[in-house]
């Protein structure tokens, strides 16, 4: 830990640049690093991209730079639902629940046609404990797209990884009135389970 906090502390002084045309020898340095400067990169090529911002304050807030997180944050002005994904699981990987939980709460608002993106934002959410707010999401998510099978299967499955059985046997019986011809529906409900027994 001690080593991370000096070579965060060496790469801020420092800048974290990245060469205009990097070699092999950058993408070996230390990890943070590489992680900063490419973020960085990123976010100057496309300047004003929320989720590019996004995913910028997500590299700085695990590096521990709370401050550049926060202002990176601060640029985001909405409308993107994958930028709200990316600062609450970022909130949520580096501690801070509450303000994890309300910027993914907040997915749905940007564009409530995302299903795909409400569903990611429930898996994150249930993969961190927060099973309430997570079902919440996920019905947003239904409710746009009812027949979507992957999308209930990928949250059940997040289900099962928190021993919430009981949740994600709701969200099969739900797609099952729809969808129970589907192969591939079976197919991953099995997998799911076998996953769990494997990890057991």
């Amino acid at each position: 830990m001690r080593s991370i906090g000096l070579s965060l502390a060496l790469g801020c002084a420092l800048g974290a640049q990245v060469p205009d045309r990097p070699t092999e020898a950058f993408f070996k340095g230390d990890p943070t690093q590489v992680m900063l400067a490419c973020a960085e990169r990123a976010a100057n090529l496309k300047p004003g991209k929320d989720r590019v911002l996004a995913q910028a304050g997500r590299a700085h807030l695990i590096a521990g730079d709370r401050a550049k997180a926060e202002a990176y944050f601060q640029r985001v002005v909405g409308g993107d639902a994958e930028a709200f994904r990316w600062m609450g699981q970022a909130w949520l990987e580096c501690g801070n629940p509450k303000l994890g939980v309300a910027a993914l709460l907040k997915v749905a608002e940007q564009d409530p046609a995302a299903k795909n993106i409400q569903r990611d934002a429930a898996v994150v959410l249930m993969d961190a404990g927060f099973a309430k707010e997570a079902d919440e999401v996920m019905t947003g998510a239904f409710r746009v797209a009812p027949r979507d099978w992957q999308n209930v299967t990928a949250f059940g499955r997040a289900c099962l990884r928190q021993k919430r059985q009981d949740l994600a046997a709701i969200w099969f019986e739900r797609i099952m009135t729809t969808r129970r011809k589907t192969e591939g529906l079976w197919n991953e409900i099995a997998l799911a389970f076998a996953d769990q027994g494997v990890e057991r």
